[in-house]
């Protein structure tokens, strides 16, 4: 037997407690025949939404209101994984979060909701939250799906524009200076800076001189002491002599950073266990990168001007402009010399951050490109030999004694572009690795296509529509739908007129192929049926730099209705409906067994409720029907 792949599009309501409760235990079961493992959300930090009157502009996977979305998102997606972007410091320059640092947590990503809570001390008043939020002057539409990065971050370099998030955390500061030595939050703060933390001193020290200098841009301070300072030239005792008069001249600056980056790491950790606790697993984005306040700290651990960029089409390089660590002086994990210290304690911090993670551009570990500039400042290829697994060992070290029963799988390693599976190979398959349907052909881009490539295992594969934040479903049916509807349909036993004409179709069968293989990832945006993308670069007309609507896009707080009423047309992720197709495609018997059809069966009545005309909320539904109401069974 074979479900009707069919697709209702008049209206899509929400279920019932009852059916919410059966409709979990269905889509388990598929998911056990598909064979299924790990199921991803693609969620960066900015882009979580929150609720109205806490709004002070920007979101955190640290909030409550994550918490709600995730809850959600699991129920009706049976998602186990969290992915984020990178957590790290962006400035008003640059949004965006893979400019950020590797070490320090941003400050814009603090819930401040959270420092008016008696856990925090109660040290962010009421009235200065209620300042923060009414300083999100953006429309009440705006504000649901774009982040306030001007008033968050500041506009400018002024030191007095230092932006509704700073400004409430230096009040924070101020009243956590003043709680009791003995108080809860004094000991965790003790217990964080008193832990050695070699990135925590220098980052701090580096704001303090950020702050005397008026800018982040070392290489322009006048001072050159303050540009040199851990380069290795200087003796120790200048050395020492010149980072305590930075801590008495710029004290404030120094320990305010100390502050920050403690409530940061507390209520990463905290959104951490929280997620645990939901059978929600956390994975990191690690920067392939270093920030410019990074590239300072550790100058002596960094090739003198080569920097990390990729090849464009057309064979030109693109330059990144960060600075490359010097790889002769990496050293084992056993015996470390001074750029293998560096990354050691890079990816030590990161695994013990989260439980899984993603290696962006993954390739630089093992192929690097690197470029210099010629006396034009024209960036210029600099050959290099390949690294085999001299990175890579680094990685694998640090994994292993940070994420209990690590399985090399848990990384995948992001090897797009001109030479992906020349770099997968030299993995030796180890790794998962990352790839996307968005450019399916004949030969690559299928699930099919990895199922019998020799000396490839699909177990290991991390398949996606499109990257974590490029063009999303709905833009790509327009751009692919005629080029990739047969492959679809001859893949999946699909009717390929039918895919090549109805988009709602063609959008069903590229989210169930993506059930047909063991790992699957979503973009939120994706799973929603928004059209919006998180990263869309352009130069803004009037003054000609890059768009500050980039990096910017939201979801609103009303996810709950939104999602069910996109399903009304069509749009977004109807699981129910993905799931069929895939059993249907990889399903061997003919006829189906009682209990596969038995599944179907229901699969396909979960189906038809996300396809009634309302209500939108599980609260509303079971206002209708009643929270026993059950038309799955």
């Amino acid at each position: 037997m074979c479900i009707n792949n069919s697709t209702s599009t008049s209206f899509g309501r929400a279920f019932t407690t009852k059916e919410k409760l059966e409709y979990k235990q269905i889509t388990g079961q598929a998911r056990n025949l598909l064979g299924t493992d790990s199921t991803s959300l693609i969620i960066f930090d900015t882009v979580f939404p929150t609720k109205s009157a806490l709004d002070t502009g920007v979101g955190s996977s640290f909030s409550k209101s994550a918490q709600k979305l995730i809850t959600f998102m699991k129920d009706m997606l049976s998602i186990n994984t969290v992915q984020l972007g990178p957590q790290g410091i962006i400035t008003k320059s640059n949004y965006s979060p893979y400019s950020g640092s590797s070490f320090s947590l941003g400050n814009h990503l603090i819930d401040l909701s959270q420092l008016n809570d008696a856990k925090y001390g109660n040290i962010l008043p009421e009235k200065i939250l209620h300042d923060a939020i009414n300083a999100n002057d953006l429309s009440e539409n705006e504000k649901k799906y774009k982040t306030n990065y001007s008033k968050v971050l500041g506009k400018d370099k002024i030191k007095e524009d230092i932006g509704t998030q700073d400004q409430a955390l230096h009040i924070a500061f101020s009243n956590f200076k003043n709680l009791d030595k003995s108080s809860a939050l004094k000991n965790e703060f003790d217990k964080f800076t008193n832990n050695p933390s070699d990135w925590l001193e220098r980052d701090s020290l580096f704001e303090a001189l950020k702050e005397k200098h008026g800018t982040e841009d070392w290489k322009t301070w006048n001072d050159e002491i303050d540009k040199n300072l851990f380069d290795g030239k200087y003796p120790q005792d200048t050395v020492s002599q010149r980072i305590n008069e930075i801590k008495s001249e710029h004290n404030e600056a120094y320990e305010f950073n100390k502050f920050c980056q403690f409530i940061a790491s507390k209520q990463q950790k905290e959104s951490k266990d929280n997620f645990k606790n939901s059978d929600i697993s956390l994975a990191g984005d690690c920067l392939i990168g270093f920030s410019i306040r990074e590239h300072w700290a550790y100058k002596s651990a960094f090739l003198d001007d080569v920097y990390m960029g990729c090849q464009n089409d057309d064979h030109s390089v693109e330059p990144w402009g960060f600075p490359v660590v010097n790889y002769n002086e990496l050293g084992t994990p056993e015996k470390p010399l001074e750029a293998g210290k560096l990354l050691q304690n890079k990816f030590d911090l990161f695994f013990q951050r989260y439980d899984k993670g993603r290696i962006d551009a993954a390739y630089q570990l093992i192929q690097p490109f690197l470029y210099e500039l010629d006396k034009n400042g024209k960036p210029v290829q600099k050959p290099f030999n390949e690294l085999d697994n001299r990175v890579m060992s680094f990685v694998e070290d640090s994994a292993r004694k940070n994420i209990p029963n690590f399985k090399k799988e848990d990384i995948s390693l992001e090897l797009l572009g001109a030479d992906a599976w020349g770099t997968l190979l030299k993995t030796k398959n180890d790794w998962g690795h990352i790839h996307l349907t968005r450019y399916a052909n004949d030969g690559w881009g299928r699930v099919k296509a990895y199922e019998n490539t020799q000396g490839y295992s699909l177990d290991k594969i991390n398949i996606g529509i499109g990257t974590h934040d490029d063009i999303s479903l709905m833009e790509l049916t327009d751009d692919k739908m005629t080029e990739q509807a047969h492959l679809l349909a001859n893949d999946l036993k699909l009717d390929s007129q039918r895919l090549s004409s109805d988009k709602i179709e063609f959008r069903n069968a590229k989210f169930g192929e993506l059930f047909t293989a063991k790992n699957q990832f979503f973009t939120i945006f994706d799973v929603l049926g928004l059209k919006q993308q998180f990263n869309k670069p352009g130069i803004d007309p009037i003054t000609q730099k890059p768009s500050t609507d980039n990096w910017s896009a939201r979801i609103p707080y009303e996810f709950e209705s939104l999602y069910f009423k996109q399903l009304s047309e069509g749009k977004g992720l109807n699981l129910p409906k993905a799931l069929t197709i895939a059993i249907n495609a990889k399903e061997k018997s003919n006829p189906f067994s009682t209990e596969t059809n038995t599944l179907l069966e229901k699969l396909q009545k979960a189906d038809k409720i996300l396809s009634e005309k309302g209500p939108f909320t599980e609260e509303e539904a079971n206002a209708a029907f009643g929270s026993n109401t059950n038309n799955i069974r």
